[in-house]
């Protein structure tokens, strides 16, 4: 692994489209990242080390970064993600823009690898089928609606996906226990997948109410 190096915090901005940045000992430009003076480096093997005892260096330079990018007017700006828009704008966006991978691409291929992942994935989904983000179906399923609603719609995948997480054991086999989908709902709690977010209503403690919300971007 490349040793962690400290970045000297000298800057030079020059507010148009292709703006410079100078940050010594490295420069930044339109073409990425070119070698300036050498670098200095700690000669350390703990970058975390290194970075908490050149803190300010380092802030000073992810914002000279940040600011030659907005200077140069947003370039190759990525797609916002969900209610991370700023994030996606001046950290992922950057990154990419300076040649570097995708991070959203890394996540993806650890979600499809995560059997939580996939399993509230294939949950929310048939959900979904289940037309529960109508407007009559704002107040969201009690479990044991939820339960019946799964059981009686024959071409739902819902039952099966709920079977994976939430089936009974012993006698009861082949069935979905109760407490165990229950357990599952509160532990997904407020997670979001294909574009969901699963909301508990417990207006009335004693009988809560379970929904899927679409997310909506934050674009401010």
């Amino acid at each position: 692994m490349a040793k962690a190096r400290r970045v000297r915090s000298r800057t030079r901005l020059r507010r148009s489209p292709t703006a410079t940045i100078w940050c010594s000992p490295t420069t930044w430009s339109d073409e990425g990242c070119v070698s300036g003076s050498t670098p200095i480096a700690s000669g350390r093997s703990d970058p975390f080390a290194e970075i908490l005892e050149h803190r300010g260096d380092y802030i000073a330079a992810c914002l000279t970064i940040a600011r030659y990018y907005i200077a140069a007017g947003w370039p190759n700006l990525r797609p916002r993600l969900g209610s991370y828009g700023r994030w996606s704008d001046l950290v992922r966006s950057v990154l990419c823009h300076l040649g570097l991978a995708d991070c959203i691409e890394t996540q993806q291929e650890l979600r499809r690898d995560d059997p939580v992942t996939q399993h509230r994935v294939a949950i929310f989904r048939g959900w979904c089928e289940l037309r529960t983000l109508l407007p009559e179906h704002h107040r969201g399923f009690r479990v044991k609606e939820l339960i019946e609603a799964a059981v009686n719609n024959q071409n739902s995948d819902l039952l099966e996906a709920l079977m994976e997480v939430a089936e009974s054991q012993g006698p009861g086999a082949g069935k979905l226990d109760r407490n165990r989908v229950t357990r599952w709902l509160m532990q997904n709690e407020n997670t979001i997948a294909d574009g969901v977010k699963l909301i508990c209503d417990r207006s009335d403690a004693s009988r809560p109410r379970w929904r899927l919300e679409p997310v909506v971007a934050n674009d401010e």
